[in-house]
């Protein structure tokens, strides 16, 4: 017999499951199937015949009849023949446990990676190096009119021709240089216009995955904020008072002078006891307000005087 040479499982059993042969393999395996103690009932007992009337009746000569088995923690292949020549049947058995559980830890990941991916908020698309759509994933707010399979981005309804030339010239630089690319852009779907932020990730060195995601209310609440401190700025200049920023040390961190009180020298950056036009014990007073300020949570005042220009002396109150 051949099979006294491979590592396959191999047995050879009569019709009525007696089994008449076992290859080195089989032996170390099932040394309970090589016992000469066995009784037919027992091996047909055997998870390794499991069914076997049913199979040797059915089984066709030249035909093959194949099925995976477990036993205890492993996974096996069993592959059943009729030999005509012997009028008995060769039984090849195959440990597939690793490769079962490989599959097995991949289909894990493979579920946990696709819940994830429909978890993320973003669109993505996977594209070739010639732009041509090969996967994506939106959600119901960007409905896309048709399939987008092998579509090539300028063939989008969604996409304006600048996005696409944009799209071009950093799918490109993508590839290139193997590292990911950034864009802000707007789309249409249908009559919506949105702002975006896309990612471009590289696949290898001929896939490119784009992660778009919606950022219009970001946009929206930066626009809002830009016109909030261009008004803030706008009353603050015109404020007839001095003010001035400064930290818990007394550092000048921004100052806002009228025409009246122009700088008799630089402030910004500078504390207190750098700033020489400040007397020492004024330097002391305006410290312990700042300092009393943060310490409290409310309005201090102080007054005082100070020269200015011309040489004359001013008189301050300042509310901290």
């Amino acid at each position: 017999h051949l099979g006294r040479h491979t590592p396959t499982i191999l047995f050879e059993s009569t019709r009525r499951g007696k089994i008449i042969f076992l290859n080195p393999s089989a032996k170390k395996r099932f040394p309970e199937l090589g016992s000469p103690d066995l009784t037919d009932v027992e091996t047909l007992g055997h998870p390794l015949l499991t069914a076997w009337e049913s199979i040797t009746t059915n089984l066709q000569p030249g035909s093959t009849f194949e099925r995976e088995l477990s036993i205890a923690e492993w996974v096996y292949m069993q592959r059943i023949s009729y030999n005509e020549q012997s009028q008995n049947y060769d039984i090849y058995v195959n440990d597939v446990t690793i490769q079962k559980r490989s599959e097995a830890e991949l289909l894990r990941v493979q579920r946990e990676q696709r819940a994830i991916i429909h978890a993320i908020p973003d669109m993505i698309f996977v594209n070739d190096k010639d732009g041509n759509f090969l996967e994506y994933k939106v959600d119901i707010a960007h409905s896309i009119d048709g399939p987008m399979v092998a579509q090539h981005v300028a063939d989008s309804s969604f996409i304006t021709p600048s996005v696409v030339e944009q799209y071009k010239v950093l799918a490109d630089k993508t590839l290139r240089t193997q590292k990911p690319q950034y864009l802000e852009h707007d789309l249409s779907f249908g009559s919506d216009k949105h702002s975006y932020e896309s990612r471009f990730i590289p696949l290898g060195t001929d896939k490119i995955m784009t992660l778009v995601r919606d950022i219009t209310e970001r946009k929206a609440q930066e626009r809002v904020l830009r016109e909030s401190e261009a008004k803030n700025r706008s009353l603050i200049g015109a404020f007839p008072d001095l003010i001035f920023l400064v930290d818990k040390r007394g550092k000048f961190l921004e100052v806002q002078l009228d025409e009246d009180h122009p700088l008799l020298e630089p402030m910004v950056g500078r504390t207190f006891h750098e700033i020489d036009f400040i007397p020492p014990e004024i330097v002391r007073l305006l410290e312990e307000k700042v300092a009393q300020t943060l310490a409290t949570r409310t309005v201090q005042t102080a007054e005082y005087a100070l020269p200015s220009v011309g040489g004359r002396t001013s008189d301050y109150e300042a509310r901290f």
